[in-house]
């Protein structure tokens, strides 16, 4: 950056410089004229030398590759599951709760103080969903 603003104004220096020597009456378009080349010219060398070899690879990698939300949907998934179940304990009077950790199989970690019960209630809810294991852990206990 600092090459080409250099470059810029050793330019319009020159390009003054030559104004002030070269005759004025007959050629002064013709001669205006190529000095505003020279200008143009110094002020868009630099751009040839870019690598445009990485803007061309930027631009298919962003066309090519699609944009994966398999994560995103799968933790959508998760916590629309463990609200539903959830809410499943709370509708049938249970105090607890329901954490799911996505395995393979799914684990399903039900807090309460009545586990037979809410075992009973979760396994209903999930009675078509494959490969879950269900794990009860009772808070009684811990008081």
């Amino acid at each position: 950056m600092y090459s080409w603003a250099l470059t810029i104004c050793v330019s319009c220096i020159l390009v003054g410089a030559l104004e002030l020597v070269l005759p004025k009456k007959e050629y002064a378009k013709s001669i205006k004229t190529v000095l505003a080349l020279y200008i143009l010219i110094s002020i868009f060398y630099p751009i040839q030398k870019l690598d445009w070899g990485g803007l061309q690879y930027l631009q298919n990698n962003q066309i090519n590759q699609p944009i994966d939300y398999s994560k995103y949907q799968a933790s959508l998934e998760k916590t629309a599951l463990q609200n539903t179940l959830n809410q499943k304990l709370i509708d049938a009077g249970i105090k607890g709760t329901v954490e799911i950790a996505t395995n393979n199989p799914t684990e399903i970690t039900i807090h309460s103080e009545n586990p037979e019960q809410a075992y009973q209630i979760i396994s209903d809810a999930l009675e078509n969903m494959e490969q879950v294991l269900i794990k009860n852990e009772d808070l009684s206990n811990d008081k």
